[in-house]
């Protein structure tokens, strides 16, 4: 996973210290070396794992989030490197029983917003709680589609909470990304 004070640009130091600023305690949870996610963690963050979570782990991620805990996943695309190789299937399948499914693809965004296709634009926010008053262009360097899963009958709903614009598209021929065929 990326590092929370990693001041590189995949590091999430920036994040880290917005949290800070509104009194947040951020903390590594290595789930392999205790049972449980602690009892006071507001929000269980993953980010950008490399490497699936192991049974236990994701056991205990279970009971968490049956406890009405939170947990932020920030899955990179299948591109380049050890994330080419990397499957998590314990991971997809926990977002599968919250209705939401990974894509396998890169978003490619061609509006202009940016000179790089890899890199989505998003000004689009819909109703919710999180995005209310919501107003600020984001950018995603490489980023994968994530869906909701429609009809699910486990009476969990998903949310859509941020859209690209329509000059975008989750490209899954991956070997002509890899290899700089232009879009």
């Amino acid at each position: 996973e990326k590092e929370p004070n990693d001041n590189e640009r995949g590091g999430y130091s920036a994040l880290s210290g917005m949290l800070r600023r509104d009194n947040y305690t951020i903390e590594r949870l290595v789930l392999a070396q205790q049972k449980d996610v602690p009892a006071d963690a507001t929000v269980v963050i993953m980010a950008g794992p490399t490497t699936d979570v192991l049974p236990a782990e994701l056991d205990a991620l279970k009971r968490y989030l049956a406890k009405a805990g939170k947990l932020m996943v920030m899955v990179d695309p299948p591109i380049g490197g050890q994330r080419a190789a990397a499957t998590l299937p314990n991971v997809e399948g926990l977002l599968k029983e919250w209705n939401v499914t990974l894509g396998k693809n890169v978003v490619v965004d061609v509006s202009g917003a940016t000179n790089e296709p890899s890199i989505a634009v998003a000004a689009t926010y819909p109703m919710h709680a999180i995005t209310q008053q919501f107003a600020t262009l984001t950018i995603y360097p490489l980023a994968r589609t994530v869906d909701p899963v429609t009809g699910a009958a486990n009476g969990r709903t998903p949310t859509t909470i941020v859209e690209t614009s329509r000059a975008s598209w989750g490209e899954s021929n991956l070997a002509s990304l890899a290899s700089g065929v232009s879009m």
